[in-house]
């Protein structure tokens, strides 16, 4: 599992637990649900199986447009 965490600005940061995930070429594509167009702080982090989390990725900048 995965968990992704996003933020406009330095506003709170709001959290999405992915389950479900489609690996590919070294990447992994999630897909979630709309969300307001934004530009976007983005990090992510890995779930094990028994719920304890990852260091978080560095934070990238995702567009929605």
């Amino acid at each position: 599992s995965y968990a992704v965490e996003y933020r406009i600005g330095s506003g709170t940061w709001t959290r999405v637990t992915f389950t479900t995930y489609t690996p590919s070429a070294g990447r992994i594509t999630l897909v979630t649900t709309a969300i307001a167009a934004a530009s976007y702080n983005v990090r992510v982090a890995s779930i094990a199986t028994q719920g304890s989390i990852s260091a978080w990725s560095s934070t990238a900048t995702a567009t929605v447009t």
